[in-house]
């Protein structure tokens, strides 16, 4: 009988990111790395800090993250590791407040953020360089960190309230309630019922980000930020388009 692989077993092989990144790095490359410059398998290192292995002959690097779905996260992933190994060995499961509770940087902290300096914020991008005085010892998980190499608000609003302060959230809000006042504004003009579809059908995918960016936040990935804005230009697209043909 297969013997149970135990969190003790996990913790062992899995302690770090660099762990995670080489068990992964063995699964895409079983053989060897073949170096696309040196067109052969050859010897590689990990560059420090980064998720990327260099060729030891011509400095070819190449990441073992890029075909795969931690590519892009912000998530380290030691986090992402220990979700997955948590959903897999629970039997009644495991739910998203329970792996929040256990793995992530809650809002509150984001919150502690913004009422230290309300208006003008801590500056775009600094949440994870600032937190760490703002997190109460009862919220500290087992990925809180003092290096600034990880963390986020997990949520669209309160994170631009933490770094931009007032305006920050304001900037995002006024985006959500316009986008919606012009997808409904083309739904009600368009005359094509493809295009009222269409139109519906994007600003509907919208609002369901909106209101999963309450409890999380994804827009720093580029596959998230990609769909956000690409929706949203397609409505702002359709719009001129119908404010043209009536000017006519």
């Amino acid at each position: 009988m297969r013997n149970k692989f135990t969190k003790k077993d996990f913790d062992k092989m899995f302690h770090t990111n660099d762990d995670c990144l080489e068990w992964i790095k063995n699964q895409q490359y079983p053989n060897g790395i073949e170096c696309p410059t040196c067109k052969k398998i050859t010897k590689h290192h990990k560059i420090s800090k980064r998720p990327v292995y260099e060729c030891d002959y011509c400095g070819h690097q190449i990441s073992p993250l890029a075909t795969t779905i931690f590519c892009k996260s912000t998530t380290p992933l030691r986090v992402w590791f220990g979700a997955i190994y948590e959903m897999a060995t629970t039997r009644s499961g495991y739910s998203a407040k329970a792996l929040q509770r256990k793995y992530g940087v809650t809002y509150k902290t984001a919150w502690r953020m913004f009422k230290e300096r309300p208006f003008f914020g801590w500056g775009p991008g600094t949440y994870m360089f600032k937190y760490a005085p703002f997190q109460l010892e009862r919220e500290k998980t087992e990925i809180s960190t003092n290096a600034a190499d990880l963390g986020n608000a997990h949520s669209e609003y309160i994170g631009p309230l933490s770094e931009s302060g007032f305006p920050g959230m304001l900037s995002f809000l006024s985006i959500v309630i316009l986008t919606i006042i012009t997808g409904v504004r083309c739904w009600f003009h368009a005359r094509n019922r493809k295009v009222r579809i269409l139109s519906l059908s994007l600003l509907l995918g919208l609002i369901t980000y909106y209101l999963h960016g309450l409890l999380n936040n994804f827009l720093d990935t580029d596959k998230a930020s990609a769909l956000f804005w690409g929706f949203t230009a397609a409505i702002v697209s359709i719009d001129i388009y119908h404010r043209d043909r009536q000017k006519r």
